[in-house]
């Protein structure tokens, strides 16, 4: 007798949520500019994916995204991934020892992990041979984007966080939307 095993379709749903975000971001997200940069999505997930769950889904996550979002971008591929896998993976680190269901909690991880990431990304593309100027790059892009990528967060991380529970990816006694 032959077995055959049921796939969880369950776990489709965050690579084709990824996806479905990676391809805003680069297409509707582009039309809804603020102080001249579009909101990394896929980073506010991330965040509040590893906020939820924790490590190491939450940086599994994160390198999926990384490599959906590198295959959307003109830049260097594995420069993002890098980026996204370092920051989800330094904010889950520290996941367990907060109090996560504050609102502010998500809005600062998150404006934290946007300048990590675009650092770490800044950085690799200077090694590339990008001509960046760090300063007005940090003014100019990384702060107004950790400022959007902030509000997005504090609005949507309820959400995600309930998705999770949804999902049955939620932590045993963690955040339980």
């Amino acid at each position: 007798m032959i077995r055959r095993e049921r796939v969880n379709v369950k776990k489709l749903y965050l690579p084709l949520l990824l996806i479905l975000l990676a391809a805003s971001q680069n297409s509707l997200f582009v039309h809804l500019k603020i102080f001249g940069v579009i909101p990394d999505l896929v980073l506010i997930f991330d965040i509040c994916v590893v906020l939820a769950v924790g490590n190491p889904y939450g940086t599994i996550t994160a390198m999926l995204g990384g490599i959906i979002v590198d295959t959307f971008s003109g830049a260097p591929f594995g420069i993002q991934s890098i980026g996204y896998m370092v920051s989800v993976y330094l904010i889950g680190a520290v996941e367990g020892k907060i109090y996560k269901d504050n609102i502010f909690v998500p809005g600062i991880f998150t404006f934290l992990g946007s300048i990590v990431k675009e650092s770490i990304v800044g950085a690799f593309l200077y090694l590339t041979g990008a001509q960046i100027s760090f300063y007005p790059y940090l003014l100019k892009f990384i702060i107004p984007l950790a400022i959007y990528n902030t509000v997005l967060a504090a609005i949507f991380y309820r959400y995600i966080g309930k998705l999770m529970v949804k999902l049955s990816l939620n932590k045993p006694g963690g955040f339980n939307a």
